[in-house]
This record gives C-alpha cells, sequence and structure tokens, in this order.
C-alpha cells in the first residue's frame, strides 16, 4: 500500500527491494533452522531455480537478478550459525570490550583535566625578563602594541596597572606574527 502511495518516491523502490531480500534471508534461515540436514539440497535448489530461464510457475521463488545475492544466500547456507557458547562469549565479550574503552576515554580526558598547565617561566624582575636569550625572550607589548626594551624600561613602577604573562597560542601567533612564539609579556598602564 506504501509502495502505491508513494509511487513516484525513487527511494520506495530501493526500500522495497532490500526488504525483499531481507525476506528471502530469513525464509533461507529458517528453512535451515528447520532442516540442518538439507542444506546442500536447499542451496543446489536455489541454484537451479535462479538458473532457469522461466522461472517456476507455483510462485515460490523469486527471480534475483543480482549474482551476488545469489552468493550471498549460498555463502550464508554454507555457513554454520554459531552454537551456544560463541554466542554467550560473543554476548559477554562486547560489553567488557565497550566498558573498557569507555574507562580509558574518561581516565584520558581526566588527565587532561589533571593535567596542569604548562607553567610560564617566572621572572623575578625586568631585568631577568630582559636578560634572557634573544631566542627564548618573548614579546614584549605596552597597552596591546609592540615596544621596544628601551621603551619597557622608559616605564616607571607606579605608571603601570597590570603586566599580562601572555603564552603563545594560535590567536597570539596570528595577531603578532612569529615574533610571539616564546608567548608576549603587555605592560599595561594605568589610565589617568
Amino acid at each position: 500500500m506504501l509502495r502505491a502511495l508513494l509511487w513516484f518516491h525513487p527511494l520506495v523502490y530501493a526500500a522495497a527491494r532490500c526488504l525483499r531480500m531481507d525476506q528471502e534471508l530469513a525464509c533461507d534461515a529458517a528453512v535451515v533452522e528447520a532442516r540442518p540436514q538439507c542444506r546442500r539440497t536447499y542451496a543446489e535448489t536455489l541454484l537451479k531455480s535462479q538458473l532457469t530461464e522461466s522461472g517456476v510457475s507455483a510462485g515460490f521463488t523469486w527471480q534475483s537478478k543480482s549474482a551476488s545475492f545469489l552468493k550471498r544466500r549460498l555463502v550464508m547456507l554454507k555457513n554454520r550459525s554459531p552454537g551456544r557458547p560463541r554466542v554467550v562469549a560473543g554476548v559477554t565479550v562486547i560489553p567488557v570490550i565497550l566498558a573498557t574503552v569507555a574507562s580509558l576515554s574518561l581516565l584520558a580526558s581526566a588527565k587532561v583535566a589533571a593535567a596542569p598547565e604548562s607553567s610560564p617561566t617566572v621572572f623575578k624582575s625586568l631585568e631577568d625578563l630582559l636578560k634572557t636569550p634573544t631566542g627564548s625572550q618573548p614579546l614584549l607589548l605596552v597597552d596591546g602594541r609592540r615596544a621596544s626594551e628601551a621603551e619597557v624600561r622608559s616605564i616607571p613602577m607606579s605608571a603601570l596597572e597590570r603586566v599580562e604573562v601572555l603564552p603563545q597560542d594560535a590567536s597570539l601567533l596570528k595577531k603578532y606574527g612569529p615574533e610571539a612564539a616564546n608567548g608576549a609579556v603587555n605592560f599595561v598602564k594605568r589610565r589617568s
């Protein structure tokens, strides 16, 4: 009925084809479960019914045009269904694996959350900061703009509101370029 109502939708035809294939696989499984000793005979019957030109008029076979689907059906008939111990082992092992993965991911996220941020180099004085080797010296800023060492030295301590130590990150590199590879120190003056 759904196929008649939605005749114009292409997914309806694909869904109907998949439903028909699933019905065939379910019928194959039911036959094998009822008569496991007749697997070979049933497989031969399937193969013969697919190879006949006109098909059987009794209506109990479905002429699939897909060789891969026929192969899938025959492989399913060839394989034995898993025994009870194998099913129990699978049902037991899968939750254990999932629990292990979940606990490992929680443990990893907890380690990331608990890991201290890389502590910035502590400078006891402005002199310590300015004496660092040229390759490892942070970028000097005054009120957010680049500043020279001489400009920073000329600022009286009473004129400073605060000193911000900015660790190296993507936004700092984007704003100031490679000069900020070792972070930056921003000297913020008091507003008067």
